[in-house]
């Protein structure tokens, strides 16, 4: 992916998601694939290479709430142990948490989208 088709696959998804998007992981990396074929006229296959180029720059990263605290262990069931009837714990992966999109992005209303310099 050449810099300024990668800058405009940025500018893309900032335009219709903002620097934030609510929600499970792979409803955001989809949302981010039909948005980029739609708009820029990738394939899937070519929509997922960037969505991976700008996640290995940092430019796009899913944050979950275990990124900002350490997630306790829980203990597993004995083997032929009888249910308590409680819930079992949901798994982190099946947690919402956030995209971020767009690093180092400015978010005061005068500069608005623009990115500050390395």
């Amino acid at each position: 992916m050449n810099e300024r088709s990668y800058q405009d696959a940025v500018q893309v998804l900032r335009s219709h998601l903002g620097s934030r998007w609510d929600g499970l992981e792979v409803d955001g990396r989809a949302e981010m694939v039909r948005i980029l074929t739609r708009e820029l006229g990738y394939s899937s296959s070519e929509a997922n290479d960037a969505l991976d180029a700008m996640s290995e720059s940092g430019t796009l990263r899913y944050h979950t709430d275990s990124d900002d605290a350490a997630v306790p262990a829980i203990p597993a069931a004995p083997v032929g142990a009888a249910s308590s009837g409680a819930p079992m714990p949901i798994p982190v992966a099946g947690h919402p948490g956030y995209w971020q999109i767009g690093e180092g992005v400015i978010e005061s209303p005068g500069r608005k989208g623009q990115v500050t310099p390395a």
